[in-house]
Formats: C-alpha cells, sequence, structure tokens
C-alpha cells in the first residue's frame, strides 16, 4: 500500500451504514431511512461520515454489503474515488449455516453408502472452499450434492420429505447467491490473516441494537417515516456520546447559559429596614 493511502472500510446493510475512523476508532452512525431521504440525500450522509473519519482524495474505501442493488451507488456519491465493493462473510455464513446443520439428518435418508458420505464429506467443506476463495468449486460441489437429492425426493414423504426439499432449497439458494454475486467474492482468509475487515457483521448488530428496543417485530408500536427517523438519530447520538452537539445542531441555542440576573441590594434588605 502506497504511503498516505488510507483504507476505509464500509459497512452496509439495508436501511444502515456505518463506518470506523483509522485515526481514533471513534464510532459514527449513520442511519438510513424513509424519512431520512426527504430531508438530506444518502450520499451526502456518508460522505459526511466519511469526512468526519479523514475522507481524502487518496483514501480508498472497501464497501462491505449483502449483494443488495443500489447500495453500493451510495458511497459512490461519497467519494472521488470508486469504492471496491466486496460481499460480506456474515451473510454467506448465514445461508451455509443451515446446510451445515441439516446435513446429517439428510444424509440418514440417502440408501445409497457412496452418495451418503459423499453428502457427509462435501457439506461440511462448502465453508472451508468459500472461505480461501474456492467459490467456483464450492458451486460445482453444491450441484454434485442436489443431484442425487432430487430423486431421493421423490419417494421420500411426510417430515422427511419436508426436510429433503428444505434441503435442496438451501443448497439451490447458496449457488445462486454465489454465482450472481461472483465478482465481489475474494480470499476470505488471507484477508482476515491480513487483518483487514471481512464482514458487516458489526453494522447488522448494531442495527438490531438500534431498532429492536424500539421497532422490533413483536413490538406492538408503530412509527411514522419521520418519526422513526428522528428516534434513530437521537439513539445514534446516545451511542456515539454526543447527544449534547445533536440538539445544539438543531438548535443552536440548546444549552446556552442563560444571563446572570442582577438583584439590587436593596432587594435584600430586610421589610422596614
Amino acid at each position: 500500500m502506497a504511503p498516505g493511502f488510507v483504507r476505509h472500510p464500509v459497512r452496509m446493510d439495508d436501511n444502515s451504514m456505518w463506518s470506523r475512523g483509522a485515526s481514533n476508532g471513534t464510532a459514527d452512525w449513520a442511519v438510513i431511512s424513509p424519512g431520512c431521504r426527504k430531508r438530506r440525500a444518502t450520499g451526502a450522509i456518508m460522505k459526511s461520515a466519511l469526512d468526519d473519519h479523514g475522507l481524502t482524495a487518496q483514501s480508498r474505501l472497501d464497501v462491505f454489503a449483502d449483494g443488495a442493488d443500489g447500495l453500493e451507488s451510495v458511497v459512490r456519491e461519497a467519494a472521488e474515488r470508486p469504492p471496491l465493493q466486496r460481499l460480506d462473510w456474515f451473510h454467506i455464513s448465514m445461508r451455509l449455516r443451515p446446510i451445515e446443520q441439516m446435513v446429517e439428518k439428510v444424509a440418514s435418508l440417502v440408501p445409497d453408502v457412496d452418495q451418503r458420505r459423499a453428502l457427509q464429506y462435501g457439506a461440511p467443506r462448502l465453508r472451508w472452499q468459500v472461505w480461501h476463495g474456492r467459490w467456483r468449486d464450492a458451486v460445482r460441489r453444491l450441484h454434485q450434492l442436489g443431484r442425487p437429492l432430487r430423486r431421493i425426493a421423490l419417494t421420500v414423504t411426510g417430515a422427511d420429505g419436508d426436510r429433503l426439499r428444505r434441503f435442496r432449497r438451501h443448497l439451490a439458494g447458496l449457488s445462486r447467491y454465489l454465482r450472481s454475486n461472483g465478482p465481489l467474492l475474494f480470499n476470505y482468509s488471507r484477508t482476515w490473516q491480513d487483518g483487514q475487515r471481512i464482514s458487516t457483521a458489526i453494522a447488522e448488530s448494531g442495527m438490531n441494537h438500534l431498532m429492536n428496543a424500539r421497532m422490533g417485530k413483536r413490538q406492538p408500536m408503530r412509527w411514522s417515516a419521520d418519526g422513526a427517523h428522528l428516534l434513530l438519530q437521537v439513539r445514534c447520538a446516545l451511542l456515539d456520546d454526543r447527544p449534547d452537539d445533536l440538539f445544539r445542531e438543531w438548535y443552536p441555542g440548546w444549552g446556552a447559559s442563560p444571563p446572570a440576573a442582577t438583584i439590587s441590594p436593596t432587594a435584600l434588605a430586610p421589610p422596614g429596614s
């Protein structure tokens, strides 16, 4: 990396952006919501957050997202250099987990011994292949694992049949996900060993922390777009320990000490003196 070249990892999901400063490591939250889009362009919000953390013309932005369309364009509007878009490991791992959890029970439904062993050996290898950047090998293995299960699913009924069909859907879904995001995949193992970011997990957990207390799916409360936006700005400010700065930005006169009142000596004299 050339001298003065600063990497800024930007973790994103469908409704949030999160950036960590390279110099002091302080967190800066920028929440995007429908109400937020009415007030300021999302690109301006991102640029403001990155400028606060030292974004320069020499900075390279690495955008970690789940492959959703449009998230990378938000960063591109804010940066002078084209950002490098990458598929984060968090969402890949989420799609691998159900396959790993179901493989033993599904393998017990396979009558052919060789196919059963291939399934038991091959499914756990998927994570290793994707982790080391060999995602094309993982896609081929997914097809090999799913091909014999198609015939077996036609002969199995009941709960076992449902389990087989769910397992095949997980295999097909992971295959489509890897193929559609192939240009965004990289060697996660090498990048992790180099001490670089590979995941949006902190953005996901941060948004869950922000949203669930008041706006979780199990909460009976309902919010308008404007009300949700304003509440999230306050929660973000509390997390960043800057509520005073936020209120002064909204209300310039907030927090200013009133002028001291002048009291004459006669006003303090006892009555009748």
